[in-house]
């Protein structure tokens, strides 16, 4: 509990060094213990921490009912890091499956230790607060040798149980505004699927949408400050680096940065239940990429974000996205069950590639 809980310290002095400021303070609540964290998860989820230690790393499993077990990776950070970046790299060539040792020799040492736990306590999501490298990776696409991991559990992702809210709120409003962008603005390619992928968003949740000339920052902040929108979907190109300055999303006339996007998502007229970017991609190799995706969502208070790790071609991202739209409109269905169902999909394919589907990440309130 102990070890947890400076973990979590941790998590947030690193958040704060990201942004350069403490403002992330604010969202913190009380700590909890074991009983209330079991009663937070609604009895169905496990938790996950990794920590990184210098020669040794740590997997803490919160079982449902929240009983507490430790699993040592015999493994130095370096080497850690040296197996974590292979799989990223791996999971990204679609021309391959040399991905599938690596998957099997990072879920060798991560997850098997716990999986007769696990399969004890029948939880339906995994939860995983990870530590530095881990964060750049899929857990989804962690490989047993027969199935991924995704097949046996819901995943999701988030920055700790004290900096979240996770109040199960399946009743959900879907009022969304879908903003894309099609047109090739130098460096970056065009992505004429985007057109109809928002088109098809459209169709499963209504709302408004805009395209090209019409994703412009002064439409973005109009749009968000005047209306009460749940789902914001933004199918553009986005990078998220080491640090703010390194992160910024590309609308059709210009490029925001991630607090010039915070700034924005700040001045919703309603709690933003979920932020869809769908185009997105964090740095290969740089363990502190995806604090950008979490961090912004959690300073604006968005509930959700689902994210990309990598660019994935827009072609194969509209099917997933459907899906997973369509799914989240079942009843008493979580966000990161309806991933799941949308991945589950694109892998019975014979040619569903993890390059396809694993990117796609949830953080924050899987509910």
């Amino acid at each position: 509990q102990e070890a947890l809980q400076v973990s979590e310290l941790l998590q947030l002095s690193e958040l704060q060094n990201f942004f350069g400021d403490e403002c992330v303070q604010v969202a913190r609540q009380p700590s909890k213990n074991s009983a209330s964290v079991a009663n937070n998860t609604n009895n169905h989820a496990a938790v996950i921490n990794s920590i990184i230690l210098n020669e040794r790393t740590y997997i803490l499993l919160r079982l449902p009912n929240g009983k507490l077990n430790s699993y040592p990776v015999a493994m130095s950070e370096k080497e850690l890091e040296k197996e974590i970046d292979h799989l990223r790299l791996t999971l990204e060539d679609i021309s391959t499956d040399e991905y599938l040792t690596e998957s099997q020799k990072v879920y060798d040492l991560t997850i098997r230790p716990m999986a007769e736990d696990l399969a004890q306590a029948k939880p339906n999501t995994l939860v995983f607060i990870n530590d530095g490298v881990l964060r750049n990776v899929p857990m989804a696409a962690l490989h047993d040798g027969k199935q991924f991991l995704v097949e046996k559990y819901a995943i999701a992702t988030t920055l700790g149980f004290d900096l979240n809210s996770h109040k199960q709120h399946i009743k959900r409003d879907t009022k969304a505004v879908i903003f894309g962008l099609t047109a090739e603005i130098p460096p970056f390619a065009p992505l004429p699927n985007v057109k109809s992928e928002t088109e098809g968003v459209q169709k499963i949740l209504g709302g408004k949408r805009f395209l090209d000339k019409d994703f412009t920052l002064e439409n973005l902040q109009k749009q968000i400050d005047n209306f009460g929108y749940s789902i914001i979907h933004l199918a553009t190109h986005g990078k998220f680096g080491a640090d703010p300055n390194s992160t910024f999303l590309q609308l059709f006339d210009r490029r925001v940065s991630l607090n010039e996007f915070e700034s924005i998502l700040l001045h919703s007229k309603k709690p933003i239940e979920l932020l869809t970017l769908s185009a997105c991609q964090t740095a290969v190799g740089d363990s502190r990429a995806t604090l950008g995706i979490a961090g912004v969502a959690l300073r604006a208070g968005v509930q959700s974000t689902l994210a990309t790790l990598w660019f994935v071609n827009d072609a194969d991202t509209v099917p997933l996205i459907q899906d997973f739209y369509t799914q989240m409109q079942q009843p008493n269905l979580t966000k990161a069950e309806a991933l799941r169902q949308a991945q589950l999909k694109i892998i019975a394919d014979p040619n569903g590639h993890p390059a396809i589907w694993s990117p796609f990440v949830l953080v924050g309130n899987w509910q």
